[in-house]
């Protein structure tokens, strides 16, 4: 990898600032939770998996510590930070490189914006794999409430099981709370035809101190 454009970082320290992002990111290593997670899912997927990432509490997590397998495989919802981006963008990508596996990364909010997108993928007869954070939760906007002491208003939420919610839509579907259940589901759904949805009911204990680590 070059460094490109006007960037003074060199690929040695930006491998040293990932190692130092991820020892600040610590969590219980038997823990379900966005960054184990992020790390089962690297070892499970293909090298060159395609990754869409929805806007989000997991977004900024992501862009430090998932390492992309080459140039354009990495898509994220940037400028307004649209919710619902992923499923779409998975969609897309699949149909543009049926080969690959693809992925997409969201929040259980962003779920609710867009799942009917799923029967879409159902429909037109590709099979994506759909990742949710399930913490019931806007997170971003519980965390910019606490720290602004404001209690919090409008931000809870109660998404349906991710299997049920899959099979009404035609597709397959996993609700998985431990990190052997997710790297059996993501195992499972590479071979499947059909799209498949992965809610992991994530640990939330962290949430507090990496908001305040990456956004400040």
């Amino acid at each position: 990898m070059r460094a490109s454009g006007h960037s003074k970082w060199q690929p040695s320290e930006v491998a040293a600032h990932r190692i130092h992002v991820r020892e600040q990111l610590a969590s219980p290593a038997d823990r379900l939770s966005v960054v184990s997670a992020l790390e089962v899912a690297s070892r499970t997927l293909p090298q060159d998996a395609l990754v869409a990432v929805d806007a989000g509490f997991g977004k900024p997590i992501t862009s430090y510590l998932w390492r992309p397998g080459g140039p354009g495989a990495y898509f994220a919802s940037h400028g307004l930070s649209t919710m619902g981006y992923a499923i779409l963008a998975a969609n897309a990508l699949k149909l543009a490189h049926p080969e690959r596996t693809v992925v997409g990364l969201l929040g259980d909010g962003s779920l609710l914006m867009r799942a009917t997108e799923i029967r879409s993928a159902v429909e037109l007869g590709i099979a994506p794999i759909y990742m949710v954070w399930m913490d019931g939760s806007l997170t971003q906007i519980e965390m910019k409430q606490r720290l602004a002491g404001l209690r919090t208003v409008g931000a809870a939420i109660s998404a349906p099981a991710c299997a049920d919610l899959a099979r009404a839509l035609g597709s397959r579907g996993a609700d998985v709370s431990t990190l052997e259940a997710l790297r059996a589901a993501l195992e499972e759904a590479q071979n499947n035809s059909l799209p498949t949805l992965i809610g992991a009911h994530i640990d939330t204990s962290r949430h507090a101190a990496w908001y305040s680590l990456i956004r400040g």
